[in-house]
């Protein structure tokens, strides 16, 4: 009977030490995971504008040149 109960307190000691680097790790996955988010959208508006830019110039100089 011993046994079993040394047994039990060993789980609880694993679990006690795991949870919380299961909850880190999914921490770290979320925060990673927004990052990866804002970074796309920051780089799809910087393309936007350079693209606008680029269609802002292309008429100036087609305006200039007629």
């Amino acid at each position: 009977m011993r046994i079993r109960f040394r047994r039990r307190g060993q789980v609880l000691v694993l679990y006690a030490l795991l949870i919380p680097l299961l909850i880190m790790c999914l921490g770290v996955g979320l925060d990673l995971g927004w990052y990866y988010l804002k970074v796309s959208r920051l780089q799809n508006a910087a393309d936007a504008a350079a693209l606008a830019g680029a269609r802002a110039l292309a008429k100036k100089k087609r305006g200039h040149s007629r």
